[in-house]
């Protein structure tokens, strides 16, 4: 968030409780002062200058089926301001995060529209992906964001399973239930790929480090398993634009290009033999596989149907285990994203002089 610098005592627009809020500073002493005052309510983000606040609300979304040919094909629970969706192994619930200023992890019963919470922690919880027994569900937690497990019955409280400096970012569990693939920041902010060998409950293995898989000066993001686990899906900029590649797991190997053009957002269909992802133009897009060996061959791409366009933070996509569904969050409300007070600073003045 960046504001102006104030002459004399100011507003600095500030963050409070998911509101967009200002409180008094004393340049002099370089302290806050009084309480925050409420500029807008529910907000995503917030900047100000020149005595302009620009914000965004947080955007309400609807999660809903839709065919391979794009036709819708039901919904999932109610709309909410839910980021993120992780369909556990079996399909029957989604793991998901409903945004705030304590953003918590909720599960989705694809069957019924019903919604609780899972996590009760202070600050932010992403990146939930489920146990391949679908009882564990490892998520990123913390300042600097760190990897923790958490049962998905609720009978157990959340439990630390990286320690690190660095951001890590979860991505993905083995089917085996024996690795967790996740993105760790380096010294210049680009992200690598590193495993940890954990136990089925999420825990670490008794003398495991983790270790790199894949690292460059590039970004290299959103890792999936194949089903064998013998492969691993992910995207990298280093072309200077996002694409998709495979290569081999444990060992790295000869990574191989699956995207024409680019893309995002790669995940396995049924028995590995079909990778989706998102195309430069947002069209849901699958390839077919085949194995020989070691190495594999892709087809031509194919386009599915045009994804609903993401909004805010999370993945647009996720396909259902039989591959034949694929789950997306559909905005709802406003199409207006951002909003404007002028002289809001002023506005702030006479709201405390009324009060």
């Amino acid at each position: 968030m960046g504001c102006t610098r104030p002459q004399g005592n100011g507003l600095p627009a500030v963050a409070q409780r998911g509101n967009a809020a200002a409180q008094p500073l004393n340049l002099k002493k370089l302290e806050l002062a009084g309480g925050p005052r409420v500029l807008a309510d529910d907000t995503n983000m917030a900047a100000s200058g020149a005595g302009t606040l620009l914000f965004g609300l947080r955007s309400v979304r609807q999660f809903q089926w839709f065919a391979r040919s794009g036709k819708e094909a039901g919904t999932v629970g109610l709309p909410n301001v839910f980021v993120f969706s992780r369909l556990s192994p079996d399909g029957r619930r989604v793991a998901t995060i409903r945004s705030g200023p304590n953003s918590d992890i909720w599960l989705l019963e694809t069957g019924r529209d019903v919604a609780y919470r899972l996590t009760t922690g202070h600050g932010i919880h992403i990146s939930p992906v489920w146990s391949p027994d679908g009882r564990t569900i490892l998520f990123s937690f913390g300042a600097p964001l760190n990897i923790f497990r958490i049962r998905v019955d609720g009978g157990g409280a959340e439990e630390r399973v990286t320690q690190s400096p660095n951001n890590q970012f979860l991505t993905d569990w083995s089917h085996d239930g024996h690795t967790i693939i996740y993105e760790q920041a380096g010294a210049k902010n680009e992200r690598g790929l590193w495993t940890l060998e954990v136990t089925p409950e999420g825990k670490p293995v008794p003398g495991a480090s983790p270790r790199p898989y894949n690292r460059a000066p590039f970004n290299q993001r959103m890792a999936r398993f194949s089903p064998d686990d013998h492969w691993v899906a992910y995207q990298s900029d280093d072309s200077g634009r996002a694409a998709i590649y495979v290569q081999a797991f444990p060992e790295s190997g000869e990574r191989i290009p699956i995207s024409a053009g680019g893309g995002t957002f790669p995940e396995w269909g049924v028995g590995g033999r079909e990778l989706y992802y998102i195309s430069r133009n947002g069209k849901l897009t699958v390839v077919e596989l085949k194995f020989r060996g070691s190495s594999l061959e892709a087809s031509p791409s194919h386009e599915l149907f045009s994804v609903p366009p993401l909004v805010g933070a999370g993945n647009p996509y996720e396909a259902a285990p039989d591959g034949r569904r694929f789950l997306a969050g559909v905005a709802k409300g406003s199409s207006e994203p951002l909003n404007v007070i002028v002289n809001w600073s002023a506005l702030m003045m006479q709201r405390a002089a009324n009060q």
